[in-house]
């Protein structure tokens, strides 16, 4: 490794990589900006700082509030004497929560948990069973402002998994929550509701028995499509479910009965929802008009899954690029070629001139404009392996 000697070069490589303080001269390790750019990198590093720094209280302080997890280097060389102990705690949890599972004998201390879990609601998993058990620090967790992936509630004593209210609290924060609520809590309609309102794929947690209500299924997959893959089988192909799954995931559609994908009245509901759902009508209504120019009216970038001899219409293209100027890419190359699609794809989104496409000459009678139709038969669906191939050339910047 190349010897670093200024304080420039040592405050880049420790920003990219805290444990490269270990390797710096004596000097470098006792420089305040370079030890704390690197536990800011990465809270270890500390160990690493010159003992003067690690000596120095008032330095501790701003590390800990650089990065709250240093306090497990702190705590290693400190007493339990320290006059700051409890503010170097205190400071710690306040900038990390999860940073109370390196303060073992201080997991029992009320008021450094509830600064804990209102940082971070999962720094409940490392407070005493006890305050697991407790109301008012439970409830501090579940409604921590820290957006988390995973509920709190997992790390709550049975006991408050069974509370209504917390439960509700929870369910309306997290997605997960439904998970850790009691079996009884499970199979309430309404708590279950609110849990889908908020986060349809809570669908996935609820008792048997309401994932075969379609109430509760058209609210899950109203708030996100993808609840459906949960849904009792037989209401996975109701029509009416598929309607409000679609707005937010067209994937749905993609098992979807052929009947349905073939049926004009399902499919223009669709497209009115998410003009992307046209992938997935059939081969035939790809071809309809209305249809397709439903679909781009909704979303530009339908233009994609619609066959050749309509991305050669100038009114189905025009709309499409004024909906999304990226649709440009799907369109013929002749309309790529017109500075004057460009243009408007360009006034709705200045990088669509990057589908532009180079021509050998310029158009300027106005005849050019009339949309060259092809019959149905020349209308062939393209392929996936197709659509992909062309995306990759116009993607191609000439």
């Amino acid at each position: 490794m190349r010897e670093i000697t200024s304080i420039e070069e040592a405050l880049k490589a420790v920003r990219q990589n805290g444990s490269t303080l270990r390797f710096l001269s004596e000097d470098l390790r006792a420089n305040k900006l370079v030890v704390l750019g690197a536990v800011t990198q990465s809270a270890n590093s500390l160990q690493y700082a010159a003992r003067s720094l690690l000596n120095n209280d008032d330095f501790l302080l701003q590390v800990l509030k650089k990065n709250g997890h240093a306090i497990r280097v702190v705590f290693g060389f400190i007493t339990d004497e320290h006059a700051w102990m409890l503010t170097f705690a205190y400071i710690a949890v306040q900038q990390a929560g999860l940073a109370l599972q390196w303060l073992p004998k201080l997991q029992s201390s009320t008021p450094l948990v509830l600064n804990a879990v209102r940082q971070d609601g999962r720094a409940l998993e490392f407070a005493c069973e006890q305050l697991r058990a407790n109301h008012t620090v439970v409830e501090a967790a579940l409604t921590c402002e820290t957006r988390i992936l995973e509920s709190p509630l997992k790390f709550a004593s049975a006991e408050l998994r069974a509370d209504p209210a917390l439960v509700r609290k929870a369910v309306q924060q997290c997605g997960d929550a439904l998970r850790y609520a009691c079996d009884d809590l499970r199979r309430d309609k309404d708590m279950v509701l609110a849990a889908v309102t908020a986060h349809g794929i809570a669908l996935k947690w609820a008792d048997v028995s309401l994932r075969r209500d379609k109430d509760m299924v058209l609210a899950a997959v109203t708030a996100h499509g993808i609840a459906l893959k949960w849904a009792d089988v037989s209401l996975r192909d109701d029509p009416q479910i598929l309607i409000a799954a679609v707005r937010t995931d067209i994937h749905v559609l993609k098992s979807a009965p052929t009947e349905l994908r073939n049926d004009s009245g399902f499919m223009f509901q669709a497209v009115r929802q998410n003009g992307l759902a046209l992938r997935y009508a059939s081969k035939d209504l790809r071809k309809n008009r209305g249809l397709v120019k439903t679909a781009v009216e909704q979303n530009g970038l339908a233009l994609e899954f619609t066959p050749l001899v309509l991305r050669q219409d100038q009114n189905i293209v025009l709309l499409a690029i004024t909906k999304h100027g990226a649709a440009l890419q799907f369109a013929c190359n002749k309309m790529r070629q017109d500075i004057r699609f460009v243009n408007v794809a360009c006034v709705q989104d200045p990088e669509a001139v990057h589908w532009g496409a180079r021509k050998d000459e310029t158009w300027t009678d106005d005849s050019d404009w009339k949309t060259e139709v092809e019959s149905d038969e020349d209308c062939d669906e393209e392929s996936d392996e197709d659509r992909d191939e062309r995306n990759k050339r116009q993607k191609t910047i000439p």
